[in-house]
């Protein structure tokens, strides 16, 4: 709506951004998620970057100004005030955040949680100076904008190589964000409620004494560490149950078809080179290769300690897995996705050994550290281990190594495994542990453990866990006629949206084209590595310094990129040739055409891509592609990236002068509609080697 109404774009920006600022409001106004949409939008070009930045800070400044107003006039009247009154929690924990920190509570306050839309209004209420308070107000607010933009920016940036990639980050960070805030509820409502647990439960047992002597025996308040217990010991009921449901659910569901199949389809169609590459990287945060030297560090520091309580449940915790994963995955005998839908060996599904090892590994670990910190500080280990856990779940999900019920099943079981430990350790364990040094020394082996592991089979895990494609047959001769019509019409990269035609078809060696059009003129463009990414940042960049960005046609990268910048002697040509079009029309057209060329920096780029068909005879890979024609953009005024522009005639005319010693032949397509800012006229080049 904001792209079509760009005149409204900076009164709702600037709504959103007072909104999300306003006592109590802000609670339930997504303003950081509409500022990240901001920042793609800023990205595609449809609103002005400092515009946007302005139009947030702004509406920042006047939300927390509002809220400080309130507190500032109204003082402690508010807490008998609606709806202040039904927020009294929120208040307390105001005044703490303001009393910890002070003035610079404001700029903290921004982007700190539920506190965000109340730390003004306390301000105000306990007589913070106003001179003080919009000073730092608007520092903040000047802060808080570009950094919720920034994200934005880059997802918009991404989709120039891959929409799916641009979307399966988005659904990274959402599901950081939603595991996050899940796990921190989850931890405060046991903090808070485990008194009232406690009593409710032996009342239960003093009802059923049979069961209930175990359960008081456990939780009783005299019991050492008893909230500790209390929060395991649920964590075990309800692990318990929902393995039970996943696995029966799995046992007796041998067609794969509903949520499984529709979530394997789904991410199966975000899939893209780049996106392999992060999601690789994150399954193998669960290989042997780093979980093991992990645990034996954690082993040799213990028995160093002679912490041997610890050493125990440690390795009873994670040779139990592995035995628990061999035996279910016999008795389930679940196939897994690639096994059932493209006729492979593999080894049986349910559950997941990645996700199941790595959360009784991991989260024993945890369990160790937070033995050691105080009780404030405990759910940070079991917070980063949640958050890798879900990483390393969510990776063997996108990979189609799993279905999603052998994934929830692992989670379970890993549960179980790891809660019934637990309980054990709390109960016998009568050494408190020192946690700064096994942490240091944990992180240290991890990070040398996983930066050793990518050197050395990142490529091999990437080959094995590749997308598996299908190749069709055809007559070349059936093809050059006819059949080449069959062949897609547009580049597909998850949404059918048709802005980047396919107007390039080429039979033969891929390699022995690239040469001869690096004969010709083309060149290969400057990699999009480290040092590639460092000329975005040029004070004045060409377009020849920049790399391009690669693009995804059904999930793959180009098999040929090339890059061929604009011919100005031919520009002088054009331009001298003026004054014998006869046609005024024809030559204004040009003329506007010539002068667009002049302030414009652009470059042709070739792609081609596997169309997954042979030709026969002599088995002749086809390849299906375009050539287009790119632009600069510098969205952030300071970084420069290419975009690929509308016009797809005046690329594939200069393309023809090329290969004019190859064999090509144009053909037109007849029942397409291009979209109405596309230039094609619907031709395309079938080429072939003579």
């Amino acid at each position: 709506w904001i792209s079509q109404n760009p005149t409204y774009a900076g009164l709702v920006i600037f709504l959103v951004a007072m909104l999300e600022s306003l006592v109590i409001i802000g609670i339930a106004v997504p303003g950081a998620s509409f500022m990240i949409a901001v920042g793609v939008l800023v990205s595609f070009g449809k609103i002005p970057l400092l515009s946007a930045i302005l139009w947030a800070i702004a509406g920042a400044i006047a939300g927390d100004a509002i809220s400080y107003w309130i507190g500032h006039h109204y003082k402690d009247r508010l807490r008998s005030m609606w709806p202040f009154s039904r927020f009294q929690k929120l208040l307390l924990k105001g005044e703490e955040f303001f009393a910890r920190h002070g003035g610079k509570s404001i700029v903290f306050g921004r982007f700190v949680g539920p506190v965000r839309a109340i730390i003004p209004t306390i301000a105000g209420m306990l007589g913070m100076k106003p001179r003080m308070f919009y000073f730092v107000n608007i520092l903040s607010a000047i802060a808080w904008a570009p950094i919720y933009i920034l994200p934005g920016l880059v997802v918009g940036a991404a989709s120039e190589i891959s929409l799916r990639l641009a979307l399966m980050l988005l659904l990274i960070l959402l599901l950081f964000f939603v595991t996050r805030w899940a796990a921190s509820k989850v931890f405060t409502f046991f903090q808070n409620h485990t008194t009232q647990i406690t009593l409710k439960i032996l009342d239960w047992s003093s009802r059923h004494p049979f069961f209930g002597r175990y359960t008081r025996a456990l939780l009783t308040p005299d019991t050492p560490a008893y909230r500790s217990l209390l929060v395991t010991a649920s964590v075990f009921l309800l692990s318990l149950t929902l393995f039970f449901v996943v696995a029966s659910f799995g046992i007796m569901q041998t067609d794969q078809s509903g949520i499984n199949l529709a979530l394997y389809n789904a991410l199966q169609s975000l899939r893209s080179p780049a996106g392999d590459t992060l999601v690789v990287w994150l399954t193998m945060l669960a290989s042997e290769w780093v979980y093991l030297p992990a645990l034996l560090a954690a082993l040799g520091w213990l028995l160093y300690k002679r912490h041997m309580t610890a050493v125990t449940h440690l390795l009873f915790v994670v040779l139990l897995g592995g035995a628990s994963i061999q035996v279910l995955k016999y008795l389930v005998a679940a196939p897994r996705p690639d096994t059932l839908l493209h006729n492979l060996d593999s080894s049986y599904s349910f559950p997941s050994g990645h996700v199941t090892i790595s959360l009784v590994a991991y989260g024993f670990i945890a369990v160790l550290i937070a033995n050691g910190l105080n009780p404030r500080a405990r759910r940070y280990p079991y917070l980063l281990v949640t958050i890798l856990v879900i990483a390393i779940a969510f990776s063997r999900l996108y990979l189609g190594a799993h279905w999603l019920s052998d994934v929830i099943g692992a989670l379970a079981l890993g549960l179980i495994l790891l809660s019934l430990t637990g309980i054990s350790f709390q109960r016998h364990n009568k050494q408190r542990l020192d946690a700064a040094p096994l942490t240091a020394l944990l992180l240290s082996v991890f990070t040398l453990s996983v930066l050793l592991n990518s050197y050395l089979n990142l490529d091999r895990t990437l080959t094995a866990y590749a997308p598996k494609y299908r190749t069709t047959t055809l007559p070349l001769a059936s093809w050059w006629q006819q059949r080449w019509a069959t062949l897609p019409a547009f580049r597909y990269d998850i949404r059918h949206l048709k802005n980047q035609p396919l107007t390039i078809q080429f039979a033969g060696d891929i390699e022995t084209l690239r040469s001869y059009l690096q004969r010709h003129g083309w060149k290969k463009p400057a990699s999009l590595g480290v040092t590639g990414m460092l000329q975005w940042f040029h004070t004045s960049p060409t377009l020849d310094m920049l790399p391009v960005s690669p693009q995804v046609h059904r999930g793959r990268h180009e098999s040929l990129l090339l890059t061929r910048h604009y011919d100005w002697k031919r520009w002088w040509r054009r331009l001298t040739a003026l004054p014998r079009i006869g046609d005024p029309s024809q030559r204004q057209a040009q003329a506007f055409s010539l002068l667009a060329d002049l302030f414009t920096h652009q470059q042709w780029v070739i792609r081609l891509w596997p169309a997954d068909a042979m030709l026969t005879p002599g088995n002749t890979p086809l390849y299906i592609g375009n050539v287009s024609v790119q632009f600069m953009r510098r969205p952030f005024g300071i970084v420069s990236f290419p975009v690929t522009g509308t016009d797809f005639d005046r690329p594939l005319q200069r393309l023809r002068q090329d290969i004019s010693t190859l064999r090509y032949t144009p053909r037109r397509r007849t029942r397409i509609a291009p979209k109405a800012n596309l230039h094609w006229n619907q031709t395309l080049l079938l080429i072939r080697f003579p």
